[in-house]
């Protein structure tokens, strides 16, 4: 009667094991990683919506933050840091500093065939206390200059309201750590003035889902995200549309 196994059995059932383990593992730790960004943004997107919403019904509009006279070299940014702060835990404050250490320097596209320098001198940059980085760009606040609506002509506007662009956030979920993707852990919202300051990237007619994240930019992945609860775009952008599907299954 046979009493156990053979080391040359435990050795191929250990070999086989491995196998399985090396081929399932790191598509099981990619689905957590992903599930976990898709937490984080919804997180992300809630205090940032929160803090504009409070900071608006108790300092004033938007567009009274900023006086509009320097908004392209960096003190309105300011000046929107210095009214919104207040509503949001801060864990380091970075500033217009052109440095490395609230924002990665570069973000791939999803293509991953350009990348694009967001460290600019006139993005305001900081980490909230979970580790979410944050780096934003106000040049319309609080300034009459040339804009659009809707995807029409380019008119001369008066300041933002909550038709025009006052400008863009982007939301790093983890921080420094890569992958530095846009779509995948790097996602832009743009800021209106009014009740609804913070909108999707991607869902508005001139920033249209299909152009900004499936054309693998990935800039305009932040709307689907919230809305679908998915980054099925990262697996099937062929299968899917914003009009749906809205997953791969």
């Amino acid at each position: 009667m046979k009493k156990g196994f053979t080391l040359a059995e435990v050795l191929i059932t250990l070999g086989i094991i491995g196998v399985v383990a090396a081929l399932t593992i790191p598509s099981m730790v990619a689905k957590h990683q992903e599930r976990e960004r898709i937490v984080k943004l919804k997180k992300a997107y809630g205090t940032i919506q929160t803090a504009f919403n409070t900071a608006q019904f108790e300092r004033g509009d938007l567009n009274t933050w900023a006086d509009g006279t320097t908004g392209t070299t960096g003190s309105d940014n300011q000046a929107v840091y210095d009214n919104l702060s207040p509503y949001l835990k801060i864990g380091k404050n970075c500033g217009i500093a052109n440095n490395r250490d609230c924002f990665p320097d570069r973000v791939k596209w999803l293509s991953d065939s350009s990348k694009e320098t967001l460290m600019r001198t006139n993005l305001y940059k900081f980490v909230l206390n979970d580790g979410t980085a944050i780096a934003w760009h106000f040049p319309h606040a609080g300034v009459s200059m040339p804009g659009h609506l809707g995807g029409g002509p380019v008119d001369t506007i008066t300041k933002c309201t909550e038709n025009i662009t006052c400008g863009y956030i982007y939301v790093d979920v983890n921080g420094m750590k890569g992958p530095n993707t846009y779509g995948k852990d790097v996602f832009q919202f743009i800021i209106f003035s009014g009740t609804k300051a913070v909108q999707h990237r991607g869902t508005t007619i001139w920033t249209p889902f299909e152009d900004t994240c499936l054309a693998n930019q990935g800039t305009g992945c932040a709307g689907w995200v919230l809305i679908h609860g998915n980054m099925d775009y990262l697996h099937c952008p062929d299968k899917i549309s914003w009009n749906g599907p809205y997953s791969c299954k």
